[in-house]
């Protein structure tokens, strides 16, 4: 295999994601513990809590307590779970045969949920010599999945526990992070220090050369402290150095204080974002770019109906909807990889794309959303979001075989 100049760098939080794939929002013990509002505490589907705040609703426990919510179900799965570490797991799975380096940035305690993080991406191409281990808990996140809500389409709630990365900040990230072809920010929101510095990171980032890919993710930090404002990205506005900014419909909506994907979409263009992905779920996935390395273009891209039939089958396609935008941004982020090696295009010395030569060739955001697509649907039929490939390339013959 030629190895390529092409590296991708990705900055988040990295958990264990502690797995209940088969249990009952309607359930007696779920519902005690679930939110009646918006800005009520308590878990509700789609969104994440953290334990700190649903445990001042109990008498009991965090063990106790979780027993009621799910019933006394077993545990179905432990897996690698965070925005960052899951997309860069799969991109990096999907560029082996490219030669691109891969390599997480983030922190980990020093306990058996470590431990357990590190066996499993042990099992992957990822680069973790830049992921550091410090003494305290380790981030972890108990994943509650009732595949029948959302008409049979499944929806998960997440109970969060941010441990060593609630002190995590701007100054412990390496120099050698924004020296990268593409720079990626997911999930910052579970990061407050980080996130209160966004835009003097993707400010660095984009001065060395770099692509800047934003994902995001539910801030209930923002919705607790502001309920009835957009949270926006932070408090300082990152916006004009974001190259691509991916959101589900809910976070854009909820980002940018607005109430349709369009709306949302044009007001990230108008604070600067340069490209903006807004995903559905099982619906059709916006996108739309008004410079930068996209060029100018919009449009819709449904995913495959053979994938959404076999999301629907779940007695025979077991799974849940764990890591699907996570699995839909490493992919995203990977694509673009291979669209920088298809010969277009001239690398300098630290890999990157001097930007002039978009003007000429932009890259295609249509492709890499369908390719996307296709990534976060087949994540939809397994359970957690990160997949152990049992041969290399493994995943990639089985998007290439829908996106064709």
């Amino acid at each position: 295999m030629k190895k390529s100049p092409l590296r991708i760098h990705g900055l988040g939080c990295g958990l264990g994601d502690v797995i209940f794939g088969n249990i009952s929002f309607n359930s007696p013990g779920a519902g005690k513990y679930m939110a009646t509002s918006s800005t009520a505490l308590g878990f509700r589907p789609g969104a994440l809590v953290f334990l700190e705040d649903l445990l001042s609703l109990s008498v009991t426990d965090s063990k106790s307590m979780l027993t009621e919510i799910t019933g006394g179900c077993e545990i179905d799965a432990f897996n690698v779970g965070g925005p960052a570490l899951v997309s860069l797991v799969l991109s990096s799975q999907l560029l082996t045969a490219f030669g691109v380096d891969v390599k997480y940035f983030g922190l980990s305690g020093d306990d058996a949920i470590a431990d357990n993080i590190r066996e499993i991406l042990s099992k992957t191409p990822l680069h973790l010599n830049a992921y550091q281990k410090v003494s305290g808990r380790s981030p972890s996140t108990y994943v509650l999945s009732d595949p029948s809500w959302n008409n049979g389409h499944g929806e998960r709630s997440f109970i969060n526990d941010l441990g060593v990365c609630a002190e995590f900040d701007a100054t412990e990230i390496p120099e050698g992070f924004f020296d990268a072809t593409l720079c990626l920010f997911g999930g910052t929101a579970l990061l407050p220090k980080i996130h209160e510095n966004l835009e003097t990171l993707l400010k660095k980032a984009r001065e060395k050369g770099a692509i800047t890919v934003v994902g995001t993710v539910y801030d209930f930090i923002a919705e607790k402290k502001n309920p009835k404002q957009g949270w926006g990205l932070g408090p300082e506005h990152p916006y004009p150095f974001i190259d691509l900014l991916i959101c589900d419909r809910e976070e854009a909506l909820k980002i940018s204080a607005t109430t349709d994907i369009e709306a949302a979409s044009g007001w990230f263009l108008q604070q600067g974002c340069l490209a903006v992905v807004v995903t559905q779920g099982p619906e059709a996935v916006y996108f739309c770019s008004e410079g930068g390395p996209f060029g100018q273009c919009a449009g819709l891209v449904e995913p495959p109906e053979a994938l959404k039939f076999r999301i629907r089958n779940r007695s025979e396609n077991p799974g849940d909807t764990t890591g699907a935008g996570d699995n839909f941004l490493g992919a995203l982020s990977a694509n673009l990889m291979m669209q920088l090696l298809d010969g277009r295009y001239e690398l300098n010395n630290s890999a990157q794309v001097d930007r002039e030569q978009f003007h000429m060739n932009p890259l295609s955001l249509g492709e890499a959303v369908r390719f996307a697509s296709v990534a976060g649907a087949l994540a939809c039929i397994q359970y957690g979001g990160t997949h152990i490939e049992v041969r290399p390339g493994e995943r990639l013959e089985e998007i290439r075989a829908f996106v064709g």
